[in-house]
């Protein structure tokens, strides 16, 4: 199907993976000294913040395009698609990635 990234092949999706690795790295890392030991404001640390937001929320966005593997008697094969995709994507991880992309650091200030 066009439009849909294979895990197994997609360069831009392994670039991406690192991407967004190097965007969680930093949320555990900041967020919580942040969280302990600044106040809200409107600074780098902010800009920052806003452009992991951004990360997310295209992530977010990529997974309705990415395929996924099912389990058949003869092995694993990719779905590919866009309806599966959709589906799929919203009875399981979009309802935890929409929650997890509230920027209450936007709401906070």
């Amino acid at each position: 199907h066009r439009l849909v990234l294979n895990p197994e092949s997609s360069m831009f999706l392994e670039r991406w993976d690192l991407i967004t690795m190097s965007c969680l790295s930093w949320v555990a890392v900041v967020t919580p000294v942040q969280l302990a030991l600044m106040q809200p404001e409107l600074n780098l640390f902010f800009g920052l913040n806003c452009m992991v937001d951004v990360v997310f929320f295209l992530d977010l966005c990529f997974q309705f395009v990415v395929a996924y593997q099912v389990k058949t008697d003869y092995g694993f094969i990719w779905v590919s698609d866009h309806r599966r995709i959709f589906r799929h994507y919203v009875r399981t991880w979009f309802p935890i990635d929409l929650g997890s992309i509230v920027p209450f650091d936007i709401l906070g200030v």
